[in-house]
Protein backbone atom coordinates (compact mmCIF):
# COMPACT_ATOMS: atom_id res chain seq x y z
CA UNK A 1 0.00 0.00 0.00
CA UNK A 2 1.13 3.57 -0.73
CA UNK A 3 2.00 6.12 1.66
CA UNK A 4 -1.16 8.24 3.15
CA UNK A 5 -0.77 11.64 3.23
CA UNK A 6 -0.81 12.90 6.81
CA UNK A 7 -0.06 16.61 6.74
CA UNK A 8 -2.58 19.27 8.39
CA UNK A 9 -3.28 22.47 6.70
CA UNK A 10 -1.29 25.59 8.09
CA UNK A 11 -2.18 28.97 9.04
CA UNK A 12 -0.80 32.11 6.85
CA UNK A 13 1.16 33.11 9.82
CA UNK A 14 2.44 29.37 10.47
CA UNK A 15 2.91 29.19 6.18
CA UNK A 16 5.40 32.97 6.75
CA UNK A 17 6.87 31.36 10.16
CA UNK A 18 8.31 28.05 8.05
CA UNK A 19 9.53 30.00 5.53
CA UNK A 20 11.47 32.35 7.91
CA UNK A 21 12.74 29.09 9.83
CA UNK A 22 14.11 27.62 6.14
CA UNK A 23 16.56 30.86 5.77
CA UNK A 24 13.78 33.32 3.85
CA UNK A 25 13.86 37.25 5.19
CA UNK A 26 10.58 38.64 5.59
CA UNK A 27 10.66 42.16 6.04
CA UNK A 28 6.95 42.89 5.99
CA UNK A 29 5.08 40.46 8.25
CA UNK A 30 1.37 42.24 7.42
CA UNK A 31 1.81 42.99 3.79
CA UNK A 32 3.42 38.68 3.41
CA UNK A 33 0.49 37.91 5.14
CA UNK A 34 -1.53 39.51 2.97
CA UNK A 35 -0.20 38.40 -0.08
CA UNK A 36 -0.24 35.12 1.01
CA UNK A 37 -4.00 35.24 1.67
CA UNK A 38 -4.47 36.54 -1.97
CA UNK A 39 -2.50 34.06 -3.75
CA UNK A 40 -2.22 30.60 -2.52
CA UNK A 41 0.66 29.48 -1.00
CA UNK A 42 1.93 26.40 -3.31
CA UNK A 43 1.56 29.17 -6.75
CA UNK A 44 3.22 31.03 -4.88
CA UNK A 45 5.61 28.35 -3.59
CA UNK A 46 6.60 28.00 -7.82
CA UNK A 47 8.30 31.47 -7.58
CA UNK A 48 10.27 30.68 -4.08
CA UNK A 49 12.22 27.47 -5.68
CA UNK A 50 14.84 29.97 -7.58
CA UNK A 51 15.95 31.12 -3.95
CA UNK A 52 16.35 27.78 -3.05
CA UNK A 53 19.98 26.01 -2.30
CA UNK A 54 18.28 22.36 -0.98
CA UNK A 55 15.84 21.49 -3.26
CA UNK A 56 15.23 18.60 -0.71
CA UNK A 57 15.00 20.44 2.35
CA UNK A 58 13.58 23.49 0.82
CA UNK A 59 16.33 25.87 2.38
CA UNK A 60 17.03 29.08 1.11
CA UNK A 61 19.80 30.73 -0.13
CA UNK A 62 21.66 33.26 1.94
CA UNK A 63 19.66 36.76 1.47
CA UNK A 64 16.76 35.35 -0.20
CA UNK A 65 13.77 37.56 0.53
CA UNK A 66 9.84 37.02 -0.35
CA UNK A 67 9.86 40.65 -1.77
CA UNK A 68 11.93 38.80 -4.37
CA UNK A 69 9.44 36.10 -4.88
CA UNK A 70 6.89 38.80 -4.56
CA UNK A 71 8.58 40.48 -7.32
CA UNK A 72 8.86 37.72 -9.59
CA UNK A 73 5.16 36.93 -9.21
CA UNK A 74 4.04 40.52 -10.52
CA UNK A 75 6.49 40.16 -13.19
CA UNK A 76 4.66 37.16 -14.46
CA UNK A 77 1.57 38.24 -14.22
CA UNK A 78 2.25 41.24 -16.04
CA UNK A 79 3.75 38.76 -18.73
CA UNK A 80 0.76 36.76 -18.72
CA UNK A 81 -1.49 39.46 -19.29
CA UNK A 82 0.34 40.75 -22.11
CA UNK A 83 0.77 37.92 -24.08
CA UNK A 84 -2.79 36.81 -23.32
CA UNK A 85 -3.52 40.47 -25.23
CA UNK A 86 -1.59 38.92 -28.42
CA UNK A 87 -3.26 35.98 -28.73
CA UNK A 88 -6.16 37.36 -28.77
CA UNK A 89 -5.46 39.82 -31.53
CA UNK A 90 -3.72 36.79 -32.92
CA UNK A 91 -6.94 34.24 -32.94
CA UNK A 92 -9.26 36.83 -34.13
CA UNK A 93 -7.26 37.36 -37.12
CA UNK A 94 -6.64 33.75 -37.53
CA UNK A 95 -9.83 32.91 -37.19
CA UNK A 96 -11.29 35.35 -39.59
CA UNK A 97 -8.87 34.04 -42.53
CA UNK A 98 -9.39 30.70 -42.01
CA UNK A 99 -13.16 31.55 -42.19
CA UNK A 100 -12.67 33.67 -45.24
CA UNK A 101 -10.47 31.40 -47.01
CA UNK A 102 -11.40 28.23 -46.74
CA UNK A 103 -15.12 28.86 -47.13
CA UNK A 104 -14.53 30.77 -50.40
CA UNK A 105 -12.74 28.08 -52.11
CA UNK A 106 -15.02 24.94 -50.78
CA UNK A 107 -18.34 26.67 -49.56
CA UNK A 108 -20.21 27.32 -46.03
CA UNK A 109 -20.09 23.82 -44.33
CA UNK A 110 -16.41 22.36 -45.50
CA UNK A 111 -15.71 21.66 -41.86
CA UNK A 112 -18.66 18.71 -42.27
CA UNK A 113 -17.37 17.30 -45.84
CA UNK A 114 -14.93 14.48 -44.87
CA UNK A 115 -13.40 14.77 -48.30
CA UNK A 116 -11.98 17.98 -47.30
CA UNK A 117 -10.20 16.42 -44.24
CA UNK A 118 -7.19 14.44 -44.13
CA UNK A 119 -7.43 12.46 -40.70
CA UNK A 120 -11.06 10.75 -40.32
CA UNK A 121 -10.37 10.48 -36.74
CA UNK A 122 -9.09 13.98 -36.04
CA UNK A 123 -12.03 15.21 -38.06
CA UNK A 124 -14.74 13.23 -36.28
CA UNK A 125 -13.50 14.85 -33.08
CA UNK A 126 -13.27 18.32 -34.28
CA UNK A 127 -17.21 17.95 -35.74
CA UNK A 128 -18.29 16.37 -31.77
CA UNK A 129 -16.31 19.73 -30.72
CA UNK A 130 -17.92 22.33 -32.82
CA UNK A 131 -21.79 20.25 -31.95
CA UNK A 132 -21.16 21.38 -28.10
CA UNK A 133 -19.81 24.11 -28.78
CA UNK A 134 -23.01 24.94 -30.87
CA UNK A 135 -25.71 23.10 -28.26
CA UNK A 136 -24.11 25.22 -25.22
CA UNK A 137 -24.22 28.65 -26.90
CA UNK A 138 -26.20 31.52 -25.71
CA UNK A 139 -25.49 33.93 -28.81
CA UNK A 140 -28.12 36.13 -30.49
CA UNK A 141 -26.46 34.95 -34.09
CA UNK A 142 -26.97 31.49 -33.30
CA UNK A 143 -30.12 31.64 -31.67
CA UNK A 144 -31.70 33.41 -34.96
CA UNK A 145 -29.84 31.12 -37.49
CA UNK A 146 -31.95 28.45 -35.53
CA UNK A 147 -35.24 30.17 -35.32
CA UNK A 148 -34.91 30.29 -39.01
CA UNK A 149 -32.78 27.29 -40.71
CA UNK A 150 -33.52 23.20 -39.40
CA UNK A 151 -30.57 22.20 -41.66
CA UNK A 152 -27.95 21.64 -42.05
CA UNK A 153 -27.23 20.75 -38.58
CA UNK A 154 -24.57 23.34 -38.86
CA UNK A 155 -24.44 27.13 -38.71
CA UNK A 156 -22.03 28.18 -41.48
CA UNK A 157 -18.09 28.24 -41.14
CA UNK A 158 -18.51 32.27 -40.46
CA UNK A 159 -21.29 31.34 -37.78
CA UNK A 160 -20.10 27.68 -36.15
CA UNK A 161 -16.28 28.86 -35.97
CA UNK A 162 -16.67 32.07 -33.86
CA UNK A 163 -17.84 29.65 -31.36
CA UNK A 164 -14.69 27.33 -31.76
CA UNK A 165 -12.16 27.01 -28.94
CA UNK A 166 -8.59 27.90 -30.22
CA UNK A 167 -7.47 24.57 -29.99
CA UNK A 168 -10.32 23.05 -32.40
CA UNK A 169 -9.65 25.83 -34.19
CA UNK A 170 -5.72 25.04 -34.69
CA UNK A 171 -6.99 21.53 -35.15
CA UNK A 172 -9.09 22.00 -37.82
CA UNK A 173 -6.33 23.69 -39.68
CA UNK A 174 -3.98 21.30 -39.43
CA UNK A 175 -6.59 18.37 -40.38
CA UNK A 176 -7.72 20.35 -43.64
CA UNK A 177 -6.32 18.75 -46.78
CA UNK A 178 -6.28 22.11 -49.11
CA UNK A 179 -2.04 22.86 -48.95
CA UNK A 180 -2.96 25.23 -51.32
CA UNK A 181 -5.09 27.55 -49.15
CA UNK A 182 -3.34 26.75 -46.39
CA UNK A 183 -0.41 28.39 -47.95
CA UNK A 184 -2.14 31.61 -48.56
CA UNK A 185 -2.98 32.08 -45.20
CA UNK A 186 0.18 31.48 -44.21
CA UNK A 187 1.86 33.52 -46.55
CA UNK A 188 -0.99 36.34 -45.22
CA UNK A 189 1.34 36.44 -41.90
CA UNK A 190 4.50 36.51 -44.20
CA UNK A 191 5.35 32.92 -43.47
CA UNK A 192 6.92 30.53 -45.92
CA UNK A 193 4.50 27.75 -45.41
CA UNK A 194 1.70 26.14 -43.94
CA UNK A 195 3.55 23.61 -41.85
CA UNK A 196 5.28 26.66 -40.27
CA UNK A 197 1.88 28.64 -39.12
CA UNK A 198 0.98 24.86 -37.94
CA UNK A 199 4.31 25.04 -35.47
CA UNK A 200 3.31 28.21 -34.64
CA UNK A 201 -0.34 27.32 -33.92
CA UNK A 202 0.30 24.37 -31.74
CA UNK A 203 2.86 26.45 -29.45
CA UNK A 204 0.24 29.51 -29.12
CA UNK A 205 -2.60 27.15 -28.11
CA UNK A 206 -0.63 25.43 -25.84
CA UNK A 207 0.70 29.35 -24.03
CA UNK A 208 -2.88 30.29 -24.43
CA UNK A 209 -4.23 27.46 -22.07
CA UNK A 210 -1.24 27.99 -19.62
CA UNK A 211 -2.63 31.37 -19.82
CA UNK A 212 -5.93 31.05 -19.24
CA UNK A 213 -5.22 29.08 -15.74
CA UNK A 214 -2.64 31.47 -14.91
CA UNK A 215 0.14 29.29 -15.06
CA UNK A 216 3.71 30.19 -14.28
CA UNK A 217 5.76 31.47 -17.88
CA UNK A 218 8.47 32.45 -16.14
CA UNK A 219 10.72 29.50 -16.20
CA UNK A 220 8.10 26.90 -17.42
CA UNK A 221 9.06 24.34 -20.16
CA UNK A 222 6.82 24.05 -23.03
CA UNK A 223 6.82 20.83 -24.37
CA UNK A 224 4.81 22.49 -27.98
CA UNK A 225 7.67 24.07 -29.83
CA UNK A 226 7.67 26.10 -32.87
CA UNK A 227 10.00 26.07 -35.62
CA UNK A 228 12.06 28.65 -35.62
CA UNK A 229 15.06 27.38 -37.87
CA UNK A 230 13.44 29.31 -40.95
CA UNK A 231 14.12 31.91 -43.34
CA UNK A 232 11.54 34.69 -43.20
CA UNK A 233 11.29 37.72 -44.88
CA UNK A 234 10.38 40.11 -42.40
CA UNK A 235 12.79 40.62 -39.48
CA UNK A 236 13.50 37.69 -37.99
CA UNK A 237 15.94 36.37 -35.32
CA UNK A 238 19.92 34.84 -36.50
CA UNK A 239 20.21 32.87 -33.46
CA UNK A 240 18.31 29.37 -34.13
CA UNK A 241 20.18 27.63 -31.36
CA UNK A 242 17.95 28.62 -28.21
CA UNK A 243 15.91 27.16 -26.33
CA UNK A 244 12.56 26.24 -27.97
CA UNK A 245 11.09 24.84 -25.25
CA UNK A 246 11.03 28.25 -23.14
CA UNK A 247 9.06 31.20 -23.64
CA UNK A 248 11.21 33.11 -25.55
CA UNK A 249 10.92 31.27 -28.47
CA UNK A 250 7.45 31.69 -28.57
CA UNK A 251 7.49 35.33 -27.62
CA UNK A 252 10.01 35.67 -30.94
CA UNK A 253 6.73 34.12 -33.20
CA UNK A 254 4.37 35.95 -31.67
CA UNK A 255 6.47 39.51 -32.22
CA UNK A 256 6.76 38.11 -35.78
CA UNK A 257 3.18 37.34 -36.18
CA UNK A 258 2.40 40.38 -35.15
CA UNK A 259 4.72 42.79 -36.91
CA UNK A 260 2.76 40.79 -40.02
CA UNK A 261 -0.29 42.31 -39.20
CA UNK A 262 1.06 45.86 -38.34
CA UNK A 263 0.65 45.43 -35.15
CA UNK A 264 4.02 44.64 -33.66
CA UNK A 265 5.76 47.83 -32.17
CA UNK A 266 3.68 47.92 -28.60
CA UNK A 267 3.89 44.31 -28.18
CA UNK A 268 7.86 44.66 -28.07
CA UNK A 269 8.13 48.20 -26.45
CA UNK A 270 5.36 46.71 -23.66
CA UNK A 271 8.16 43.42 -23.35
CA UNK A 272 11.31 45.26 -23.09
CA UNK A 273 9.56 48.12 -20.73
CA UNK A 274 8.52 44.85 -18.56
CA UNK A 275 11.77 43.07 -18.70
CA UNK A 276 13.49 46.64 -17.68
CA UNK A 277 10.90 47.49 -15.15
CA UNK A 278 12.06 43.89 -12.90
CA UNK A 279 15.89 44.29 -13.03
CA UNK A 280 15.54 41.23 -10.78
CA UNK A 281 14.32 38.61 -13.08
CA UNK A 282 16.95 36.18 -14.42
CA UNK A 283 15.13 36.01 -18.46
CA UNK A 284 18.20 33.46 -18.92
CA UNK A 285 15.72 31.09 -16.85
CA UNK A 286 13.48 32.25 -19.99
CA UNK A 287 15.66 31.23 -22.69
CA UNK A 288 16.76 34.62 -23.37
CA UNK A 289 20.30 34.35 -24.89
CA UNK A 290 22.86 36.84 -24.40
CA UNK A 291 22.32 39.80 -26.95
CA UNK A 292 19.14 39.08 -27.70
CA UNK A 293 18.27 42.70 -27.72
CA UNK A 294 20.79 43.14 -30.89
CA UNK A 295 18.60 40.50 -32.98
CA UNK A 296 17.05 42.25 -36.48
CA UNK A 297 13.67 41.22 -34.41
CA UNK A 298 14.07 43.41 -31.08
CA UNK A 299 17.07 45.63 -32.32
CA UNK A 300 15.23 48.85 -33.46
CA UNK A 301 12.50 48.68 -30.84
CA UNK A 302 15.70 48.35 -28.06
CA UNK A 303 17.12 51.14 -29.63
CA UNK A 304 13.62 53.32 -29.37
CA UNK A 305 13.25 52.55 -25.67
CA UNK A 306 16.41 53.19 -24.41
CA UNK A 307 16.25 56.89 -26.62
CA UNK A 308 12.66 57.02 -24.65
CA UNK A 309 14.57 56.19 -21.48
CA UNK A 310 16.98 59.11 -22.13
CA UNK A 311 14.16 60.92 -23.38
CA UNK A 312 12.32 60.65 -19.96
CA UNK A 313 15.27 62.08 -17.47
CA UNK A 314 14.75 65.15 -19.51
CA UNK A 315 10.38 64.53 -19.11
CA UNK A 316 11.37 64.02 -14.98
CA UNK A 317 12.67 68.15 -15.18
CA UNK A 318 9.18 69.04 -16.64
CA UNK A 319 5.79 70.35 -15.13
CA UNK A 320 3.78 68.72 -16.86
CA UNK A 321 3.33 65.27 -17.87
CA UNK A 322 0.24 65.24 -20.41
CA UNK A 323 -1.44 68.59 -21.77
CA UNK A 324 -3.76 70.13 -23.84
CA UNK A 325 -2.63 72.52 -26.58
CA UNK A 326 -5.42 74.90 -27.82
CA UNK A 327 -4.27 76.81 -30.87
CA UNK A 328 -6.56 79.37 -32.74
CA UNK A 329 -7.03 78.69 -36.14
CA UNK A 330 -6.15 82.70 -36.70
CA UNK A 331 -3.02 81.95 -35.58
CA UNK A 332 -2.17 79.20 -38.65
CA UNK A 333 -2.81 82.23 -41.02
CA UNK A 334 0.45 83.99 -40.11
CA UNK A 335 0.85 86.71 -42.15
CA UNK A 336 -2.00 85.70 -45.00
CA UNK A 337 -5.72 86.91 -44.46
CA UNK A 338 -7.41 83.90 -45.27
CA UNK A 339 -6.00 79.85 -44.70
CA UNK A 340 -3.39 78.23 -43.49
CA UNK A 341 0.80 79.52 -43.81
CA UNK A 342 3.10 76.97 -44.41
CA UNK A 343 5.30 78.56 -42.49
CA UNK A 344 3.47 78.72 -39.69
CA UNK A 345 2.33 75.37 -39.52
CA UNK A 346 5.99 74.65 -39.92
CA UNK A 347 6.86 76.18 -36.73
CA UNK A 348 4.45 74.75 -34.56
CA UNK A 349 5.18 71.52 -36.12
CA UNK A 350 8.69 71.50 -34.53
CA UNK A 351 7.72 73.18 -31.67
CA UNK A 352 5.16 70.58 -30.87
CA UNK A 353 7.40 67.65 -31.92
CA UNK A 354 10.70 69.57 -29.60
CA UNK A 355 7.98 69.10 -26.93
CA UNK A 356 6.87 65.72 -27.74
CA UNK A 357 10.61 64.39 -27.48
CA UNK A 358 10.62 65.59 -23.17
CA UNK A 359 8.02 62.85 -22.84
CA UNK A 360 5.29 65.06 -22.29
CA UNK A 361 2.15 64.15 -23.90
CA UNK A 362 0.15 66.44 -26.13
CA UNK A 363 -3.33 66.40 -27.11
CA UNK A 364 -4.53 68.95 -29.96
CA UNK A 365 -7.56 71.64 -30.05
CA UNK A 366 -7.43 73.86 -33.07
CA UNK A 367 -9.59 76.71 -34.49
CA UNK A 368 -11.54 76.96 -37.31
CA UNK A 369 -11.58 80.69 -37.50
CA UNK A 370 -9.01 80.80 -40.29
CA UNK A 371 -11.75 79.35 -42.62
CA UNK A 372 -15.18 79.86 -41.22
CA UNK A 373 -16.55 80.69 -38.19
CA UNK A 374 -20.24 79.77 -37.58
CA UNK A 375 -21.52 82.71 -35.79
CA UNK A 376 -19.95 85.04 -38.28
CA UNK A 377 -22.38 83.08 -40.93
CA UNK A 378 -25.18 83.14 -38.86
CA UNK A 379 -25.26 86.66 -38.52
CA UNK A 380 -25.02 86.98 -42.53
CA UNK A 381 -28.14 84.91 -42.60
CA UNK A 382 -26.73 81.45 -42.99
CA UNK A 383 -28.96 79.05 -40.15
CA UNK A 384 -26.35 78.90 -37.10
CA UNK A 385 -26.55 75.20 -36.63
CA UNK A 386 -25.59 74.17 -40.88
CA UNK A 387 -22.54 77.14 -40.15
CA UNK A 388 -21.57 75.35 -36.87
CA UNK A 389 -20.99 72.12 -38.89
CA UNK A 390 -19.36 74.00 -41.27
CA UNK A 391 -17.59 75.57 -38.77
CA UNK A 392 -16.77 71.96 -37.37
CA UNK A 393 -15.16 71.19 -40.72
CA UNK A 394 -12.74 73.72 -40.75
CA UNK A 395 -11.32 72.46 -37.56
CA UNK A 396 -10.75 69.10 -38.88
CA UNK A 397 -9.02 70.72 -42.20
CA UNK A 398 -6.76 72.43 -39.40
CA UNK A 399 -6.35 69.19 -38.08
CA UNK A 400 -5.19 67.52 -41.19
CA UNK A 401 -2.92 70.20 -42.30
CA UNK A 402 -1.12 70.00 -38.61
CA UNK A 403 -1.19 65.95 -38.66
CA UNK A 404 0.21 65.91 -42.27
CA UNK A 405 3.04 68.07 -41.23
CA UNK A 406 3.62 65.78 -37.93
CA UNK A 407 3.93 62.68 -39.31
CA UNK A 408 5.74 64.44 -42.45
CA UNK A 409 8.39 65.00 -39.75
CA UNK A 410 8.27 61.30 -38.29
CA UNK A 411 6.18 62.46 -35.26
CA UNK A 412 3.08 59.69 -34.87
CA UNK A 413 0.19 62.05 -35.17
CA UNK A 414 -3.46 60.61 -35.45
CA UNK A 415 -6.97 62.72 -35.49
CA UNK A 416 -9.87 61.63 -33.54
CA UNK A 417 -13.00 63.76 -34.35
CA UNK A 418 -16.07 64.67 -32.66
CA UNK A 419 -17.89 64.01 -35.91
CA UNK A 420 -18.56 60.97 -37.71
CA UNK A 421 -15.53 60.72 -40.23
CA UNK A 422 -14.17 57.56 -40.48
CA UNK A 423 -12.28 58.07 -43.77
CA UNK A 424 -10.66 60.68 -42.52
CA UNK A 425 -10.40 59.81 -38.69
CA UNK A 426 -11.12 57.35 -36.06
CA UNK A 427 -14.46 58.94 -33.81
CA UNK A 428 -13.52 60.77 -30.68
CA UNK A 429 -13.27 58.94 -27.18
CA UNK A 430 -11.11 59.53 -24.62
CA UNK A 431 -9.98 55.66 -24.24
CA UNK A 432 -9.00 55.95 -27.63
CA UNK A 433 -7.43 59.18 -26.98
CA UNK A 434 -5.55 58.28 -23.36
CA UNK A 435 -4.19 54.90 -25.55
CA UNK A 436 -2.87 56.60 -27.87
CA UNK A 437 -0.84 59.46 -25.85
CA UNK A 438 0.53 56.67 -23.90
CA UNK A 439 2.04 54.79 -26.98
CA UNK A 440 3.70 58.17 -27.97
CA UNK A 441 1.29 59.94 -30.39
CA UNK A 442 0.24 63.48 -30.68
CA UNK A 443 -3.65 63.53 -30.19
CA UNK A 444 -5.47 65.99 -32.61
CA UNK A 445 -9.01 66.46 -32.06
CA UNK A 446 -11.10 68.26 -34.43
CA UNK A 447 -15.08 69.11 -34.59
CA UNK A 448 -15.45 70.63 -31.49
CA UNK A 449 -17.54 68.59 -29.31
CA UNK A 450 -19.24 67.41 -32.08
CA UNK A 451 -22.26 69.49 -31.29
CA UNK A 452 -23.31 72.87 -32.66
CA UNK A 453 -23.79 75.85 -30.51
CA UNK A 454 -20.24 74.87 -28.61
CA UNK A 455 -17.18 76.89 -29.40
CA UNK A 456 -13.43 74.96 -29.64
CA UNK A 457 -12.74 76.87 -26.55
CA UNK A 458 -15.35 74.46 -24.96
CA UNK A 459 -14.13 71.85 -26.92
CA UNK A 460 -10.93 72.33 -25.91
CA UNK A 461 -12.20 72.46 -22.14
CA UNK A 462 -14.26 69.45 -22.58
CA UNK A 463 -11.33 67.43 -24.14
CA UNK A 464 -8.84 68.13 -21.50
CA UNK A 465 -11.09 66.83 -18.89
CA UNK A 466 -11.77 63.85 -21.12
CA UNK A 467 -7.98 62.76 -21.49
CA UNK A 468 -7.06 63.80 -17.86
CA UNK A 469 -4.99 66.28 -18.90
CA UNK A 470 -2.86 68.19 -16.27
CA UNK A 471 -3.43 71.62 -17.69
CA UNK A 472 -4.90 73.42 -21.04
CA UNK A 473 -2.12 75.27 -22.70
CA UNK A 474 -3.42 78.58 -24.93
CA UNK A 475 -1.21 79.33 -27.32
CA UNK A 476 -2.24 82.80 -28.39
CA UNK A 477 -0.60 85.70 -30.17
CA UNK A 478 -0.19 87.15 -26.63
CA UNK A 479 1.77 86.59 -23.95
CA UNK A 480 -1.04 86.28 -21.43
CA UNK A 481 -4.30 87.91 -20.16
CA UNK A 482 -3.92 91.34 -20.03
CA UNK A 483 -6.58 94.33 -17.87
CA UNK A 484 -7.58 95.20 -21.51
CA UNK A 485 -6.29 94.15 -25.10
CA UNK A 486 -2.84 94.73 -25.46
CA UNK A 487 -2.58 95.64 -29.09
CA UNK A 488 -5.68 98.03 -28.54
CA UNK A 489 -4.59 99.83 -25.19
CA UNK A 490 -1.24 100.35 -24.21
CA UNK A 491 -2.24 101.24 -20.78
CA UNK A 492 -3.48 97.78 -20.24
CA UNK A 493 -1.73 95.43 -17.39
CA UNK A 494 -0.72 91.92 -17.53
CA UNK A 495 -1.62 89.15 -14.72
CA UNK A 496 0.51 86.37 -13.56
CA UNK A 497 -2.54 84.77 -12.11
CA UNK A 498 -6.02 85.18 -11.81
CA UNK A 499 -8.87 82.82 -11.16
CA UNK A 500 -11.39 81.91 -13.18
CA UNK A 501 -14.05 83.73 -10.84
CA UNK A 502 -11.96 87.18 -11.46
CA UNK A 503 -11.73 86.40 -15.54
CA UNK A 504 -15.56 85.81 -16.02
CA UNK A 505 -16.24 89.12 -13.40
CA UNK A 506 -13.75 91.25 -15.14
CA UNK A 507 -15.57 90.13 -18.53
CA UNK A 508 -11.76 89.04 -19.70
CA UNK A 509 -12.56 87.52 -23.43
CA UNK A 510 -10.10 84.32 -22.66
CA UNK A 511 -12.70 81.55 -23.04
CA UNK A 512 -16.52 81.33 -23.29
CA UNK A 513 -18.66 80.88 -20.20
CA UNK A 514 -19.01 77.20 -20.86
CA UNK A 515 -15.96 76.49 -21.51
CA UNK A 516 -14.79 78.48 -18.28
CA UNK A 517 -17.68 76.30 -15.96
CA UNK A 518 -16.14 72.75 -17.03
CA UNK A 519 -12.90 74.08 -16.19
CA UNK A 520 -13.77 75.53 -13.43
CA UNK A 521 -16.30 72.54 -11.93
CA UNK A 522 -13.34 69.86 -12.78
CA UNK A 523 -10.20 71.99 -11.47
CA UNK A 524 -8.78 71.99 -14.80
CA UNK A 525 -5.90 75.06 -14.71
CA UNK A 526 -5.22 76.70 -17.84
CA UNK A 527 -2.04 78.71 -19.04
CA UNK A 528 -2.24 81.20 -21.63
CA UNK A 529 0.66 82.10 -23.16
CA UNK A 530 2.27 83.41 -26.54
CA UNK A 531 2.84 80.50 -28.76
CA UNK A 532 4.46 82.59 -31.75
CA UNK A 533 7.82 83.02 -30.35
CA UNK A 534 9.76 80.28 -30.61
CA UNK A 535 10.98 78.23 -27.65
CA UNK A 536 7.77 79.30 -25.58
CA UNK A 537 6.03 75.85 -25.52
CA UNK A 538 9.43 74.40 -24.00
CA UNK A 539 9.47 76.84 -21.52
CA UNK A 540 5.80 76.72 -20.53
CA UNK A 541 6.23 72.85 -19.99
CA UNK A 542 9.61 73.38 -17.50
CA UNK A 543 7.39 75.55 -15.57
CA UNK A 544 8.76 78.68 -16.48
CA UNK A 545 6.65 81.99 -15.66
CA UNK A 546 5.92 83.72 -19.67
CA UNK A 547 2.37 83.82 -19.48
CA UNK A 548 -1.04 83.75 -17.26
CA UNK A 549 -2.34 80.97 -15.57
CA UNK A 550 -5.95 80.23 -14.64
CA UNK A 551 -7.37 78.28 -11.84
CA UNK A 552 -10.22 77.68 -9.97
Amino acid sequence: MGNIYTKQPLSIADQIAKLKSLGLIVAGQTQAEKTLSEISYFRFASYLRPMEADKQTHAFKPNSTFENAVALYEFDCKLRLLIFAAIQRIEVALRAKIIQHFSINHGAFWFMQMSLHKNEHQFLDNLNSLDREVQRSKEDFIKDHFNNYDKPEFPPAWKTLELASFGTLSKLYYNFADNKVKKHIAREFNLPQHEVLESWMRSLSALRNHCAHHARLWNRYFNATPQLNIKLRGAWIANHSIDANKIYAILCCIAYWLDSMGKGSEFKTTLIQLIHQFPSVDVTAMGFPQDWEKEPLWKQLFHSFFQNSKNTQIHNKMKYNRVLLKLSGEALMGEQQYGIDPQRLNDYADEIIEAAKTGVQIGIVIGGGNIFRGLQGASKGMDRIQGDYMGMLATVINCMALQSTLQGKGQKATLLSGLYIDRIADTMSSAKAIQLLNEGHIVLMGAGTGNPFFTTDTGSALRAVEIKADIILKGTRVDGIYTADPEKDPTATKFDHITYDEAYDRNLKVMDMTAFTLCKENNMPMYVFDMNTRGNLMKVLKGENIGTIVTK
